[in-house]
C-alpha cells in the first residue's frame, strides 16, 4: 500500500512538471507612436530626423524609411538602440517625399508596424552670406566687460543666422558661436573669455535649403581690463 502511494505521487508530480510552462513568453511590446516630421509635413530640410515615443525601456526599434508608400523602395532599413529617433542628414535629397514607419522589439517579441507617415523636402536653395555692417573693420577699443553689438544686413530667404567670434582668423577655435539666432543684431557678452584683445567675427544664414556661405571676416579690438 505504501509502495503504492509513492508510486501515485511521482506520477503526480510529473504530471505537474509537464504542466507548468517551461519559461514565461514576453508580451509584444506596444507599436512606436511616432512624434515628428507630423504626418504629411512640407518643406522640410534635408537635415530632417523622424522621431517616435519610448513606449517601454530596452525596446529595439526598427525604423524604415522609402520613397514610395508601399515601403518597396527603401533608403533607411535601420536598428535602432537607447534612442528614439534616427536622422536622415546623409540621405535625404531636396525636394523629395518620403515615407516612414517604425516597430519595436523586446526579448524577441515585436510589435505591429506603426501607420506609414509622409513627409516632403524642401526645394529651397540655401541663402546668401550677409553684408557686414558694425562694428566696422578694426574698430575698438571697446570695454570687454560692457560687451558688444554685431549688426548685419537681412538676407533674403534667410530663417536664421550663425556667427562666431574667434581669436584666429580660421575660426578653428571659436570661443562665443550662436546656431539659429533670429534677428539681425546680437549684444555679446563673455569676452572676457578672449586671450587676445583682437577678435575675429563673421555671420551666416540658413533656412531649409541650408546653410549659406560665410559673411566676409571683420575683426574689433577690446580692453580685456575694463
Amino acid at each position: 500500500m505504501k509502495r503504492r502511494k509513492i508510486v501515485v505521487a511521482v506520477m503526480l508530480l510529473l504530471i505537474v512538471n509537464l504542466l507548468m510552462p517551461i519559461g514565461t513568453v514576453a508580451a509584444a511590446p506596444a507599436t512606436p507612436i511616432q512624434e515628428s516630421p507630423a504626418n504629411g509635413a512640407t518643406d522640410l530640410p534635408t537635415s530632417v530626423a523622424v522621431r517616435w515615443m519610448l513606449s517601454r525601456p530596452g525596446e529595439v526599434y526598427r525604423v524604415q524609411v522609402a520613397t514610395n508608400p508601399q515601403m518597396t523602395a527603401l533608403v533607411v532599413d535601420a536598428t535602432v538602440r537607447d534612442a528614439t529617433g534616427y536622422s536622415l542628414y546623409y540621405v535625404a535629397q531636396k525636394n523629395t517625399t518620403y515615407y516612414w514607419r517604425v516597430n519595436a522589439s523586446v526579448r524577441r517579441q515585436t510589435s505591429a508596424w506603426s501607420p506609414v507617415w509622409s513627409f516632403t523636402t524642401t526645394n529651397k536653395s540655401a541663402s546668401a552670406a550677409p553684408t557686414l555692417v558694425s562694428p566696422e573693420n578694426g574698430a575698438g577699443v571697446f570695454p570687454a566687460s560692457e560687451g558688444i553689438t554685431l549688426v548685419w544686413n537681412a538676407v533674403q530667404g534667410a530663417e536664421s543666422y550663425d556667427f562666431q567670434l574667434a581669436n584666429e582668423a580660421s575660426f578653428s577655435a571659436a570661443f562665443i558661436q550662436w546656431y539659429a539666432y533670429v534677428g539681425t543684431s546680437a549684444h555679446v557678452t563673455g569676452l572676457e573669455e578672449s586671450y587676445t584683445s583682437t577678435i575675429y567675427w563673421r555671420v551666416r544664414s540658413r533656412n531649409p535649403g541650408g546653410t549659406g556661405p560665410w559673411s566676409e571676416v571683420r575683426t574689433f579690438t577690446i580692453d580685456p581690463f575694463r
